[in-house]
């Protein structure tokens, strides 16, 4: 896949993920039409996996209204 910008491969949970490799600043972000991918959010959706799993079940539905990358809603 071609892509515009720079990307790296990482592993989170059993799904490997195709991020944008570039510079992140802390602060409030900039409007850019790159994908945001947040890493310090890994344990929260680490938590979200083991709670979805519970509730839902596999095969449920669940919506991920805040999808950037869709890295939550790749691994469940």
């Amino acid at each position: 896949m071609e892509l515009d910008f720079p990307t790296r491969t990482l592993r989170e949970g059993l799904v490997d993920l195709l991020v944008p490799d570039v510079e992140r600043r802390p602060g409030p972000g900039t409007r850019t039409a790159l994908p945001f991918y947040n890493p310090g959010m890994r344990v929260a959706r680490d938590l979200s996996v083991l709670l979805a799993s519970r509730t839902v079940g596999i095969g449920g539905r669940i919506l991920d209204g805040l999808a950037a990358t869709g890295a939550l809603g790749l691994r469940i």
